[in-house]
């Protein structure tokens, strides 16, 4: 799966913004003469006083943290108002966030009380202070309005709107503080700020959600509706509508005080009240299901003990769950179904991982198999904790009614080992930056793989800047776009594909189409060549300015794709007796033969017959059995195309599963 971001807006500039520049110095005046500070007075000329025409006696003094308030958006420096994430070859989709750069926090303004001489000097310092970022430094922050998500668009390959989500928020203050900020001069004059500048206790609560789905000319439009509590700002109620357009809703409950309930009390007394304690689901105001958890008080502590279900208008409670026991953590240890069947749970890495999940079984009995938890919770190597976990897997091996599950986590990185109940083991791998890299099964075949390419950031001119954008657009063909900008406005481009030694004549047209999968070609100089030719495709080109005649070169390297055809038809094995296989052809000739073959044998001379008969005993999936693998060569005899299909076989009457 190869999967691409870009962080750009329509027009192809970045959807970045940095609202504040950290500061990392001040200016003062001082006496070059002597270094000493002194007063603004009427007899200094500050007439000329800006950030591009700085006087001689000013001082900058370094400091190594920020000395201004920086605007965040989220918690970053750093805000992006559209992110596109492409899939090659099965479409794409777009989040549009709220923009950091429409988005600044509200400052307040500057105003100097002076009078005498020395007012202008006064303001012009003042001013200078202010344009340099270092006064007012309070402000009524907006954060909250900034980075969230508003519109989630999904297209498919032929750039064609699929699905539309839009969110609606509503920012809500509840207590504010007022603040101010005064600076006195020794000069006889205040320094402050007009207006209000507030500090607040607010929320930006998702109010409603809009969803829009293009169906074959249709709109098929769906919205969720929130209700929130005006002190805490818990959500209360959710509603929507339903496929067949009744109106659904849920409600949720927490703790509150003074419950008659003890549960519910202690609960509140900690603090605990964003977790609902019951949910009630309803159609057309007819109550449908009511889940309610029970807590009691496990080592101390108060967690979750029941949870049960009461059905329409129902008393009658269902459990679904029953939390038996927890560790000093509170993590739960063991547990029951609604089936009764008991599930134990077994923590380590200093009881933050869990390692084990044996079904079927008690924590004591889990505990009985003589496992060392001082290794399990800090083991020294995977390996000497893979050596207690076998334990486990050792003790209930001939239990059938006893299913467990391992797991090996590599610290602050990610789970590194996964035994499921056949005990068959996949394993994950990381990079250096502890990255997921790829997965193995049991036989240590690569099931999934991630790469990371970190590419190169393009410097732009100041007058011009540009860069390449590309897509594949099927047919073995990519189509590159040059995204010029700046400059006189009048362009025209030079196209070298693959490491061509000279760039194609001059175009007007910013676009180029090549294949997806040139042949290699002998590296040549001129300009980037790369030597894994085999995987990727490299474009360069030469935008110019046909006005300043400037020029920039730009360079995008894109992965090999080659498209085979698929065959004109489809070929489908299928079991149909106890040891018969039967292969079905679609949309072909009707004009076919077959060649079977058996496991690793050879294949039988080509006939007309599709109907193979097993000749090896099948054996039991659940027993371990070892399954027969029956291989169907068909040939379109009109055509000449061949299609191979494989079917695995286990025996199925009087197995124990």
């Amino acid at each position: 799966m190869d999967i691409s971001y870009k962080y750009k807006k329509t027009d192809g500039s970045t959807s970045g913004s940095i609202l504040t520049l950290p500061k990392h110095s001040t200016a003062e005046l001082y006496d070059g003469d002597h270094v000493t500070y002194f007063v603004i007075s009427n007899f200094v000329d500050y007439s000329n006083l800006s950030i591009s025409n700085v006087p001689s006696k000013i001082l900058f003094k370094i400091s190594n943290s920020s000395l201004n308030r920086l605007n965040y958006t989220k918690g970053n420096l750093v805000g992006y108002s559209r992110v596109k994430k492409e899939e090659f070859g099965n479409g794409h989709e777009i989040k549009e966030y709220s923009s950091p750069s429409s988005i600044s926090d509200t400052y307040g303004v500057a105003t100097i009380h002076a009078s005498g001489s020395w007012e202008n000097a006064v303001s012009n310092w003042i001013q200078f202070q202010i344009d340099y970022g270092f006064f007012p430094s309070i402000s009524e922050s907006n954060e909250v309005l900034r980075g969230n998500l508003l519109n989630h668009y999904i297209f498919n390959n032929e750039d064609k709107l699929l699905k539309h989500t839009n969110y609606i928020f509503d920012r809500k203050k509840i207590d504010s503080i007022r603040i101010s900020e005064n600076r006195n001069y020794s000069i006889n004059c205040l320094i402050g700020l007009s207006g209000n500048i507030y500090r607040n206790i607010e929320r930006n609560e998702l109010v409603a959600i809009n969803k829009y789905d293009y169906l074959q000319g249709n709109i098929l439009e769906n919205k969720e509706q929130y209700t929130y509590n005006p002190l805490n700002g818990l959500i209360t109620e959710k509603s929507f509508l339903t496929s067949n357009q009744r109106t659904a809703k849920l409600t949720f409950t927490y703790p509150k005080e003074n419950s008659t309930e003890n549960f519910i009390q202690n609960l509140f007394t900690q603090n605990r009240i964003s977790t609902p304690i019951k949910t009630i689901n309803y159609i057309d105001n007819t109550k449908i299901k009511e889940t309610k958890i029970n807590y009691n008080e496990f080592n101390g502590k108060i967690e979750p003990s029941l949870v049960e279900v009461f059905y329409g208008e129902s008393i009658e409670a269902v459990p679904v769950i029953t939390f038996e026991a927890y560790d000093s953590k509170a993590n739960p240890l063991q547990y029951k179904t609604t089936n009764n069947i008991t599930t134990a749970l077994l923590w380590g890495n200093n009881k933050t991982k869990l390692v084990s999940k044996v079904i079927g079984a008690t924590y004591n009995e889990l505990i009985a198999t003589n496992i060392d938890l001082g290794i399990v919770n800090n083991p020294n190597s995977e390996n000497e904790l893979n050596i207690e976990l076998n334990k486990i897997q050792n003790s209930f091996e001939n239990n059938p009614l006893v299913h467990v599950e391992t797991y090996i986590h590599k610290p602050h990185v990610g789970v590194a080992h996964i035994t499921d109940t056949r005990n068959q083991t996949s394993s994950f791998q990381y990079d250096n930056f502890n990255r997921f890299s790829l997965s193995k099964d049991n036989n240590g075949n690569i099931i999934t793989k991630s790469d990371y390419h970190l590419k190169k950031l393009q410097t732009y001119p100041i007058s011009l800047s540009g860069f390449l954008d590309f897509k594949y657009i099927g047919n073995n063909q990519y189509k590159v776009t040059a995204n010029a900008t700046g400059g006189s406005g009048n362009y025209s481009y030079q196209w070298g594909a693959n490491c061509y030694s000279n760039f194609e004549t001059s175009t007007s047209s910013n676009i180029y189409i090549l294949p997806s999968h040139q042949q290699p070609l002998p590296n040549i100089n001129n300009f980037p060549c790369y030597d894994n030719q085999n995987r990727s495709v490299p474009v360069t080109c030469k935008i110019i300015d046909n006005i300043e005649n400037i020029e920039i070169i730009r360079t995008v390297v894109m992965d090999r794709i080659i498209e085979t055809p698929s065959p004109i038809f489809r070929v489908y094995l299928n079991k149909t007796g106890q040891k018969q296989v039967t292969v079905t052809t679609y949309d072909g000739s009707e004009n076919y033969s077959h060649q079977w073959k058996e496991n690793n044998g050879s294949y039988s001379p080509l006939s007309s017959n599709n109907t193979y008969s097993i000749q090896t005993i099948l054996e039991c999936e659940d027993e371990g059995g070892v399954p027969v693998v029956i291989t169907c060569r068909t040939v379109d005899n009109i055509t000449g195309e061949v299609l191979v299909g494989v079917i695995i076989i286990y025996e199925t009457a009087g197995c124990q599963g």
